[in-house]
């Protein structure tokens, strides 16, 4: 799955959970435990608790941090403190509001008082007046235009006035929504002044409303001013769903007619084939993605099988060869060697042959002329009468050469 599917799936599942909490909130959580030993909401609007972390009492807040919009936009532990719900926030130091703590509060006029205290405070942050305690209308005071900026880029303020709308209507103020709802569409989608609080409007601030008429005339108002804008109304509410299309800054709504209990039944297993489809399709992508990545592996396990085969027959080659080049070179020292004893027998053979003594004679020469007179001594009559005669005179006689 890539990142824009995961990124799509996480959104669709947070636009399910809230709508799912703001249905929750409209019917009054059903089912939630109440705890009657925590007061520290009732006690902090009776004055006699200090908010947490570094905060104040409440008349504290009411006039020393009026107009402070650095410390308010900066501190983020007061608001819930100034606007309980029956939900747990980013403070983990606030606690939950209980259903005794309401109605200690709305049978109290001083906490009443001090409730639109609050409201008064919030809406100068965000560039209104209180124009009417008891109906609620507001408009633009002085300092809109920067007030306005702020709201624009910080995006933390939009849940900020989620949480207020939702606690109007827990302590006694339900009336004060409307005539809000309808200021900030007219400088949203009129003026437009407030492009980026757009989404929040529709997703988040209308769907607050607890009552099905005014819910319906806040849709109606809507649906003038965004073409093809339609909401979803079911048996027990209206609340719009926004999906924004490709390229267009328009926002595109869906509508749902209201339907008997066996159109809902094929809706239901419509999404459930939906959904089948959606994980069967992942899990093929996951499958795919599982191969590629085994191709891969197996090609480096080729790669470094050749490399290494490579290496062993360049090694083997290297190896033979050396082998090769050191019988030549024994094959050469030993041809060497051989024509050096050649060589030496030769020249013994030449000396022995190549030795004569005063006569000039070799040494083949004398043996064969000592074997001569050997015989001829032996055989006297193979002499000569000259030799014989010589042979006879007495050795004082004989005469080797001239007389």
């Amino acid at each position: 799955m890539c990142i824009r599917d995961r990124y799509q799936r996480r959104v669709r599942g947070g636009q399910t959970n809230a709508k799912r909490d703001l249905k929750t909130y409209r019917l009054g959580y059903p089912n939630q435990k109440q705890y009657k030993n925590q007061n520290e909401n009732l006690m902090f609007y009776k004055n006699k608790f200090v908010s947490q972390p570094d905060g104040a009492l409440i008349d504290v807040i009411h006039k020393e941090w009026f107009g402070n919009y650095d410390l308010l936009e900066e501190h983020h532990g007061y608001i819930q403190w100034l606007f309980p719900i029956r939900e747990p926030g980013m403070n983990m130091q606030s606690q939950v509001l209980q259903l005794h703590e309401i109605e200690g509060i709305t049978n109290d006029e001083e906490c009443k008082r001090r409730v639109i205290k609050s409201y008064r405070l919030m809406l100068d942050f965000y560039g209104i007046n209180l124009v009417d305690e008891n109906v609620g209308t507001v408009e633009r005071n002085k300092n809109f235009k920067q007030r306005y900026r702020n709201l624009n880029r910080s995006f933390h303020n939009n849940l900020r006035i989620t949480r207020i709308l939702k606690s109007l209507g827990e302590l006694g103020f339900e009336h004060y929504k409307i005539h809000f709802l309808k200021h900030m569409i007219k400088e949203i989608f009129d003026e437009k002044i407030l492009p980026n609080c757009q989404r929040s409007c529709v997703e988040f601030w209308v769907p607050t409303l607890k009552n099905h008429g005014e819910r319906k005339e806040i849709c109606n108002l809507l649906s003038e001013r965004i073409s093809g804008v339609e909401f979803e109304d079911d048996e027990d509410e209206t609340i719009p769903s926004v999906s924004a299309s490709k390229g267009s800054e328009k926002q595109i709504y869906s509508k749902q007619e209201k339907i008997g209990d066996k159109k809902k039944e094929e809706l239901i297993k419509l999404n459930e084939n939906k959904s089948l489809a959606e994980k069967t399709e992942d899990l093929e992508k996951e499958k795919q993605i599982d191969r590629e990545k085994d191709i891969n592996i197996e090609e480096k396990i080729t790669t470094n099988k050749n490399g290494l085969d490579k290496q062993r027959d360049t090694s083997d080659t290297d190896t033979d060869m050396k082998i090769s080049e050191e019988k030549k070179s024994n094959e050469n020292n030993d041809s060497i060697a051989k024509n050096a004893n050649l060589e030496k027998d030769t020249r013994k053979e030449k000396q022995i042959n190549g030795e004569k003594d005063i006569s000039g004679k070799g040494i083949k020469e004398r043996t064969q002329d000592r074997e001569k007179t050997v015989e001829e001594e032996n055989n006297p009559e193979k002499l000569n009468p000259l030799d014989m005669e010589i042979q006879k005179q007495p050795d004082s006689q004989k005469v080797t050469g001239n007389k």
